[in-house]
Order: C-alpha cells, then structure tokens, then sequence
C-alpha cells in the first residue's frame, strides 16, 4: 500500500488508476494513519483491542464505512473480506451489526449512496465511472440503485445539484457587489 497521497495518485487501486480513484484512496490512507502505529505493525491487535479502540457504535459503524468504501472500487465488497480486514470472524462482524441495530447491506448502500452523492457533485466525472468506483458492475445498475435511494436518476440529481449551486454562486456575487 503506498504511503503518500501522491503516491495513490501514481498507483494501482484496485484495478483503477489515477485521479478517479483519490477519494478511495484518501480513505484508504486515513484507515492505516489511524489504526496502525510502529507497534501494530509488529504486533497486529486482536479483534478485541480493535473494537475496544472504537468507544461508540456509531464509531465502529464509520470505520467499517471506511473499510468498505476502501473496497468498493473492485466491485461489492464481500462481508468476509471486510471481517478479514477487522481480524474477527463473519459473524462476529454480523453480530455488532445487529447490536447496532443494521446490516451489512445497509451499511455497504449507505456507503455507496455518499460516494455516488459526493462524485456526482464533480461535473467532470462520468456516472460511468461512478458507477464503477460505487461498485456496480454496470450503469444501469448504479442508476435503478441511485433512483430508489434518492427517487431520481443520477444524472437528475447532479442537475439539481448543478442548479443549486450556480443559484449559490450567483447570490454570491450578488452579495458582493452590494457590499
């Protein structure tokens, strides 16, 4: 795993290269700054030690999303990959997602519901590759995933988000000028 951002932008993840993949790799870099130390490295924890460093559930469930996000490039990201990645077993990881009173399906669709919303956002970025970076294995899964989370296609909605924001930018200026 490269240890720079830079680094991220010059490699492979998970297949996709470049700047379509920063975010992701952002995530990626802010798991291993956060849960590693010298000695980790060394002494890896045990699933214990890693919950026990999480105080809340709401916690546990945003590094789990960070976990998830990490992976999503390289298609739906299996749960026994991700209890892999915690080092504790598939239904240990499913049983404090019921204690958290959630699944691991709703947790990875959160996940993919605010990488698609913040990408979308980007009006250089192909849904394509959204779709791709979500996950999905294709457009039109991403599209009817998208609709039934917001109730508008993807591309509605970066419409709506473009107006919002040109509407922003423009009483800006506004603001400005009487100033």
């Amino acid at each position: 795993m490269p240890a720079t951002i830079s680094a991220y932008s010059r490699s492979s993840f998970n297949g996709l290269t470049g700047p379509d993949v920063l975010h992701c790799a952002l995530l990626a870099l802010a798991i291993r700054t956060t849960m590693s130390t010298d000695s980790a490295h060394r002494n890896p924890p045990k699933s214990n030690e890693i919950t026990a460093s999480y105080p809340s559930s709401t916690d546990q469930l945003a590094g789990l999303k960070m976990i998830v996000l990490r992976l999503l490039p390289g298609g739906y990201p299996k749960l026994e990959r991700v209890a892999r990645e915690l080092n504790i077993a598939r239904r240990t990881l499913q049983r404090r997602l019921a204690e958290a009173e959630t699944s691991y399906t709703d947790l990875v669709n959160e996940a993919r519901m605010e990488l698609a919303e913040q990408m979308l956002r980007d009006r250089g970025r192909s849904i394509a590759s959204i779709a791709t970076l979500a996950g999905f294995a294709n457009h039109s899964g991403f599209s009817r995933a998208f609709r039934r989370w917001r109730g508008m296609t993807p591309r509605a909605f970066r419409t709506r988000i473009n107006r919002e924001l040109l509407t922003a930018e423009s009483g800006n200026q506004i603001r400005n000028r009487v100033e």
